[in-house]
């Protein structure tokens, strides 16, 4: 998938084909592309020193791109679409037809208020924590064990480590946490604070609220993951010790666009995903990530840019599109290197998700790694972490 495009930095270096098309401008691209379609039209591709500004106040300069490729982690598509910045697409019925066989959240976020096609998808994973059912089972526990919030992971959490120092497992470990810090004393506070800023973020986007974490809620939250985490760290084994056991809780990588994917071949998905929210009271939400394409409205280059993403409509029997459309996934004919085969009961558990699939920017990630550890250290209070990582977050409509 990745063989053909040019570039995946957000600023494009000069890029000259041999010859122009007469009468077509100059194309400004901000993000990655195909470059063959470019070379063929004879159409010149240029990226223009935009400073790494991103999002909303990319589209509003003076000088906006013609076409912007970017992510949802990266990118608040919902205030785009609320600026009215982005290009109506919904003439090419070539879009449509694409668009009309997506999932139905997907097609919410490719479409603004009026119904109108403003965004086009390259490719939706979505992100989940899972929890375990062969480690859950070797446990002794019952689905009742589940944690339905972040506040009752902690709890699961203090309850696993005081079983554990009684009794210790042979078999069944909390989690892996190669990528999370291995075997550092905190490398489970890592872990929970990828999922509470994650949790945190979701829903205050959801509810359209203003991303702030000095609060005393969050606070207090903030020392509690802290206390919890080194607590279930000298309760649990070594890493290399838990490599060879089951683990009840399973995410991929802190902080990345990819928690889980197809969870091991697993014969199910989202129904052993935890919920994305603090307290049992809120919304049941799950990470999802989307790689888009977006035209700005001002485009001289309509035609050359719609004939561009007709012609990249993701195929349907490519492993990047198996979340993107509603019908045509073919079980167990996705498995690569480094994704793990899809089965039908991760399928059927897709299509029969209740909860929201939100796309959320992730707008705080990597600004705090420093004071992150310093908290962990004691070397700083939760309060000041909270208003450092408030200070920290970009541009909320970036």
């Amino acid at each position: 998938m990745f063989k053909r495009i040019a570039c995946a930095s957000l600023v494009l270096c000069l890029l000259a084909p041999s010859a122009l098309a007469e009468g077509h401008p100059t194309v400004h691209v901000v993000g990655s592309f195909y470059e063959e379609y470019w070379k063929e039209s004879g159409i010149e591709i240029v990226g223009s020193n935009y400073q790494w500004i991103r999002g909303l106040a990319l589209m509003q300069l003076d000088n906006p791109p013609d076409l912007y490729s970017t992510s949802s982690n990266d990118c608040n598509i919902q205030a785009l679409k609320d600026a009215g910045v982005l290009a109506d697409l919904s003439d090419s019925e070539v879009l449509q037809e694409a668009v009309s066989r997506m999932r139905p959240e997907i097609q919410e976020l490719l479409t603004d208020d009026e119904g109108r096609l403003v965004v086009m998808a390259k490719d939706v994973v979505s992100n989940p924590v899972y929890w375990q059912q062969d480690a859950w089972d070797a446990a002794g526990l019952t689905q009742a064990d589940v944690p339905q919030s972040y506040s009752e992971l902690l709890d699961f959490a203090e309850m696993w480590a005081a079983r554990i120092q009684k009794h210790p497992e042979k078999n069944v470990c909390f989690t892996d946490t190669r990528l999370f810090g291995g075997n550092a004393s905190y490398c489970y506070v890592r872990w929970f604070m990828d999922m509470l800023i994650n949790t945190w973020e979701m829903q205050a986007y959801e509810a359209g609220e203003p991303l702030n974490f000095n609060t005393p809620e969050f606070i207090a939250l903030l020392e509690r993951t802290r206390s919890v985490g080194k607590l279930l760290r000298k309760a649990e084994p070594s890493q290399k010790k838990r490599q060879q056991m089951l683990s009840l809780f399973w995410s991929q990588n802190g902080g990345s666009a990819i928690y889980g994917l197809y969870n091991g071949g697993r014969e199910y998905g989202l129904s052993h995903a935890l919920p994305f929210r603090i307290t049992d009271d809120q919304p049941v939400l799950m990470r999802a990530y989307a790689s888009v394409n977006m035209v700005h409205a001002g485009s001289e280059s309509m035609d050359a840019l719609i004939g561009y993403l007709e012609r990249y409509i993701p195929s349907d029997k490519d492993v990047y599109s198996v979340e993107l459309y509603k019908e045509g996934v073919t079980p167990g004919a996705y498995g690569t290197d480094f994704i793990e085969r899809i089965t039908a009961g991760w399928i059927n558990d897709r299509n029969d998700y209740t909860g929201k699939f939100s796309f959320a920017p992730m707008r705080t990630f990597f600004l705090y790694e420093g004071s992150l550890m310093k908290f962990i250290k004691g070397e700083l209070s939760a309060e000041k972490l909270a208003k450092k990582i408030s200070e920290a977050k970009t541009d909320p409509n970036k």
